[in-house]
Parts: structure tokens; C-alpha cells; sequence
């Protein structure tokens, strides 16, 4: 089993909102996900990556070795956003995340 789950920013009121959790056993049923999805259909979208450690584990739900953070990188990286963190992010094979400056 692999989980997903949504990342919200911190200004969204989670009494309001809930973070939608999934399981996705490929890459193609990770970028099916709908809350997924719709970054790639961003203007600028360039790719997917993750995070190489898992510094914004306190996030997620559930904890252990590999829980790391799905990134969509636009504008040829030099924006970025969380989108959700991966319980085994290697299982998808993205590349590492570098902040482009």
C-alpha cells in the first residue's frame, strides 16, 4: 500500500477543509489522482519531483522512513508548490527536488 495525502497550506482552516488520502501503487494512478491532476493542467507546469528528506513530515498523518513531499514545479522550476506527501515516494521514480533560483 502506498498513501497519499493532500497537503494544505496553512492558512486553509482545516475544520472546513479535509485532506483527501489515497492510495496509488504507480506513477499513473498518482497523476490520476483529480487534486493531483490539476497541476499539470497549470499554465507552466514543468514536472513532478520530491523532496529528497522528509523535513515536512509533522504535515502528514501517518509517520516512517521515505514520507516525503510530491512537489509540481512550473515556470522551469523556478516556482513550486506541495501538492501531497508519498509514504514511499521512490516507488515513483521522479526526480529529486532542487529549488531553482
Amino acid at each position: 500500500m502506498n498513501r497519499v495525502q493532500q497537503y494544505l497550506p496553512g492558512f486553509v482552516d482545516p475544520v472546513n477543509v479535509e485532506r483527501e488520502v489515497a492510495v496509488a501503487a504507480t506513477l499513473d494512478e498518482l497523476r490520476a489522482l483529480p487534486w493531483v491532476r490539476k497541476w499539470e493542467e497549470q499554465d507552466g507546469f514543468r514536472r513532478f519531483s520530491v523532496t529528497k528528506d522528509t523535513t515536512m513530515r509533522p504535515q502528514w498523518d501517518w509517520r516512517g522512513p521515505g514520507v516525503r513531499a510530491l512537489m509540481a514545479e512550473l515556470d522551469d522550476g523556478k516556482k513550486w508548490y506541495v501538492v501531497a506527501g508519498l509514504e514511499d515516494a521512490d516507488r515513483y521514480n521522479l526526480p529529486a527536488w532542487e529549488p531553482v533560483r
